[in-house]
């Protein structure tokens, strides 16, 4: 009965990440050796306690399925019993034995309307379950981008502090032969020593990343990565992406509990019905009939009419009509909620690969700038501190440029993730 959501899921979402590029892109593959998105997001499912957890959830609302629908079959089973009475009007001893068929009280409607409740529930389970794969990949995502954005920085300033050495090597010569001040070195080693100071910083960042990507995939901290997904389209028409999110598996997950709550106001009806039970029994041991001849076999069926129980059926239906009602408008809220999320998802996915566009050429022009100011200080145009400035624009320029880049790769899957299954990050729904 269950549809292994976890398979279904995971393949769809792999789905999304082959061909999360731009037609004009296509995913690199990762070095040997080393692990992309793809890769992590695989370990992370099988080291997922939640999603184990999920699984045992829908284990148990499968059993509570077929205990719900063993209970409608009549029962079989075998009695023994010994009756001693007074020997002077009967036998001392009266053994019994029974194969005794018992179908408890039904009334058909009501465990019909259990059944449904079962099966809704069984299928909500597994909506949230595909839904918490969902959001792993999300949090993965965050995990694996955050190290790869923290180990560029890293790699940013060990470029930027290159430069800088050199800077002071110049500086330096120029003080020996009198066309530097001092002050200018002096300054130029403050800012190194800053870079510096920044860059143990960002290494002791990169420890407490590294950390929180091998909690998700269980992964050696130390394992290389690849980036291997490249940047995303615009996103197009948002009506597709809001259409899709109707069909998430979360939303999904609720309009089963709203049928669950449909079944329980057909359950309490049934109270008003009539129920039937039936008993039989068939006897190869039998003693002590006073006379009578041996009775083998007797049968028994009996309808019960309710008639009057005092408004407790009444408050029960009105009490599941209520519980109806509120499911009805959790439905109505999550999927305003939802909406909102594929909307804001939508719009940062946008804004972020505009914003992109602009920090290329701000790098572009940074860069031009930094090298115009270096050769008009060597022709005492420019001061020192204004080459200094130039160089400090431009690695803050290439470090917001790359925050911007994995923040619309991030924000691509979130928007994926957003509107539930769709085909591509960034394409169509």
């Amino acid at each position: 009965m269950c549809l292994n959501p976890k398979k279904i899921t995971a393949s769809a979402i792999m789905i999304m990440l082959l061909s999360v590029s731009a037609p004009a892109a296509e995913e690199k593959a990762a070095p040997l050796g080393a692990l992309d998105l793809r890769q992590c997001y695989e370990r992370a499912l099988k080291q997922s306690e939640n999603i184990a957890i999920s699984e045992e959830v829908i284990r148990q609302a499968e059993e509570q399925y077929r205990q719900t629908w063993a209970q409608i079959p009549p029962r079989l089973s075998f009695q023994w019993q010994e009756l001693y009475q007074d020997p002077s009007q009967t036998k001392l001893r009266q053994p019994q034995g029974a194969f005794k068929l018992q179908l408890p009280a039904l009334t058909g409607y009501r465990e019909m309307a259990a059944l449904r409740s079962a099966t809704a529930i069984t299928r909500r389970r597994e909506y949230e379950m595909k839904r918490a794969e969902q959001s792993l990949l999300v949090d993965v995502a965050q995990a694996f981008w955050n190290v790869i954005q923290i180990e560029n920085q890293i790699q940013v300033t060990k470029s930027q502090q290159a430069l800088m050495q050199d800077r002071i090597k110049e500086l330096s010569e120029r003080e020996r032969i009198g066309r530097s001040r001092e002050a200018e070195v002096v300054a130029a080693q403050s800012q190194l020593a800053g870079i510096e100071a920044n860059r143990e910083e960002l290494e002791q960042a990169r420890v407490l990343a590294r950390e929180s990507l091998a909690f998700f995939t269980g992964a050696d901290k130390d394992v290389p990565l690849a980036d291997t997904i490249p940047l995303p389209d615009q996103p197009n028409d948002l009506s597709r992406y809001l259409d899709s999110a109707r069909q998430r598996p979360d939303i999904l997950a609720q309009k089963e509990v709203m049928a669950t709550s449909q079944a329980a106001v057909k359950v309490a009806r049934s109270g008003h019905y009539p129920n039937l039970s039936i008993n039989t029994n068939y006897y190869p041991v039998r003693e002590g009939n006073q006379g009578q001849g041996p009775i083998k076999w007797d049968f028994m069926a009996a309808i019960e009419v309710p008639l009057y129980s005092w408004g407790q059926v009444q408050s029960s239906i009105r009490e599941a009509n209520s519980r109806l009602r509120a499911t009805e408008l959790a439905l109505k809220l999550q999927e305003r909620q939802v909406e909102t999320e594929v909307r804001n998802a939508w719009d940062s996915l946008r804004a972020f690969l505009s914003e992109l566009n602009y920090y290329e050429k701000v790098v572009a022009l940074a860069d031009r700038n930094y090298k115009l100011q270096a050769g008009d200080y060597r022709r005492g145009l420019v001061s020192n501190l204004e080459v200094l400035q130039a160089l400090t624009d431009l690695y803050a320029a290439r470090l917001r440029r790359d925050q911007v880049q994995y923040a619309a790769k991030l924000n691509a899957i979130r928007l994926a993730v957003a509107a539930g299954a769709i085909s591509r990050f960034g394409g169509e729904p």
